[in-house]
């Protein structure tokens, strides 16, 4: 026992060190395997948490090689800190003299204390509340939500979305008490958004509580067809700040969440995606009207977009100055073909009328004059 517990003296270039076999079996080799223990668990646990996400190959191998820095980065600091305890070179003293500078604060209010370290570590706690936020959804997505049938998918989207914010406040809360700030001075950061709403982000706070209310609500979803102040597309993202709209020209617009919420919007999909099609044609006054109405039912039940086994209804509108209107009334068994089946049904009726003899009229006026004695200037009499 005395020969692990004597001290051997070791020289090191111009360093003479005293250790013990007993303090390199347990201050050196010991917690170094554990350490390599420890590193091995943590990959390990890492590989099984992105396998049960089945998060995409790209983002897998990016956690892994972040984690792989992490780890190997604290492992090399682990090693060096059982080195220097067993040789007690002074580089291990200076070390911790760096170590205790960085962890030093130099602001403290309350139960807040703010040092070097703590700054350091708020990029990456972010990062890492953001990455458990993500992480839940796509665990609810790929994992819970396909056993839901119950669930439609605009319900299984805003659950995914609220799991994903609240998951990452929580997560985010968390880890600012451990590394020493003080969450009761929130309190002073809200009052400070109390008043910076009275000086301009009224519409922030708006817009976040209009994404609430459209994410739980369900007046929009994924893929709706809508229109809002002559904005016609469908929805492709909805955020809890704005909702992006892709248009019949392929453009995305960003439109704010409150601007939705206090405005009229037309949402063609909100119940079903069948909506009717209203095709209006004039005739003239001259016209087969049995005949013209039965040429437009004929067109609506030829129309590759109806949806079968609806009615089909044709009518006379209203007799006009220069004609008499007709109206064709075909449903359309999904809003995204509404124009494509609205351009080839006049472009059918176009076709079937002339072939029919059926003429459309165009604005016209009609001159009557009545006959009538033009007065005349009298001559003046001859002279003799």
């Amino acid at each position: 026992m005395d020969f692990l517990t004597a001290l051997h003296t070791i020289q090191l270039g111009d360093y003479t060190v005293s250790v013990s076999i007993f303090n390199v079996i347990f201050k050196l080799i010991l917690p170094v395997f554990a350490m390599i223990v420890g590193y091995s668990l943590l990959m390990l646990a890492v590989r099984k948490i992105l396998s049960l996400a089945k998060a995409e190959e790209k983002v897998s191998e990016k956690v892994r090689r972040w984690s792989r820095m992490v780890f190997k980065l604290a492992l090399f600091l682990g090693i060096l800190g059982a080195l220097g305890s067993v040789l007690g070179i002074s580089a291990y003293r200076y070390i911790n003299d760096f170590l205790r500078f960085l962890k030093n604060p130099f602001f403290e209010t309350g139960g807040t204390s703010i040092s070097i370290v703590t700054i350091i570590l708020v990029i990456p706690i972010f990062y890492l509340a953001s990455w458990s936020g993500k992480l839940v959804q796509s665990l609810l997505e790929k994992n819970i939500f396909p056993d839901l049938s119950t669930l439609d998918e605009a319900r299984k989207m805003s659950i995914g979305n609220f799991a994903r914010f609240t998951t990452l406040a929580l997560v985010l809360l968390f880890m600012l008490s451990v590394i020493g700030i003080d969450l009761t001075a929130l309190g002073v950061v809200f009052g400070a958004l109390g008043i910076g709403v009275g000086f301009g982000l009224q519409d922030l706070v708006a817009n976040f509580f209009a994404g609430v209310v459209i994410l739980f609500a369900r007046q929009i979803k994924m893929n709706d067809r809508i229109l809002v102040n002559d904005i016609e597309g469908n929805v492709s993202d909805i955020k809890l700040l704005s909702t992006t709209v892709t248009t019949l020209q392929n453009e995305n617009i960003i439109i704010p969440n409150s601007h939705i919420i206090n405005h009229t919007m037309h949402n063609y999909s909100y119940n079903n995606r069948e909506v009717i099609l209203v095709n209006s044609i004039g005739v003239h006054y001259k016209t087969d009207l049995d005949r013209a109405l039965e040429l437009l039912e004929e067109i609506g039940a030829d129309n590759p977009w109806h949806q079968r086994n609806t009615e089909i209804r044709s009518f006379v509108r209203s007799f006009d100055n220069s004609g008499i209107t007709l109206e064709l009334w075909v449903t359309v068994r999904d809003v995204n073909f509404r124009l494509q089946a609205f351009a080839w049904t006049n472009l059918e009726i176009w076709r079937r009328f002339r072939d029919g003899n059926i003429e459309i009229p165009y604005p016209q006026v009609d001159l009557h004059i009545k006959d009538q004695v033009i007065p005349t200037r009298p001559e003046p009499p001859a002279q003799t």
